[in-house]
């Protein structure tokens, strides 16, 4: 039975060739970076977890800077 599983493996292995992806990086577009005005300095998470209802909640602080 083993042998019968490698030998159809094999044999659908060979119906089902995928080429590789060409991807020319020298045409790809350009990916701009974001233009913002500020600077994240510090993120504070806090996250409470109550495990026997499966709940959390928390709360997120950002320090930003103007640029």
């Amino acid at each position: 039975m083993k042998k019968f599983v490698a030998i159809l493996s094999f044999l659908l292995s060979l119906f089902f060739v995928v080429p590789a992806q060409k991807v020319n990086v020298y045409e790809r577009p350009l990916q701009y970076e974001r233009s913002r005005d500020y600077d994240a300095k510090h993120y504070r998470i806090a996250l409470t977890f109550d495990l026997d209802k499966k709940y959390f909640e928390g709360e997120n602080r950002i320090t930003l800077t103007p640029l």
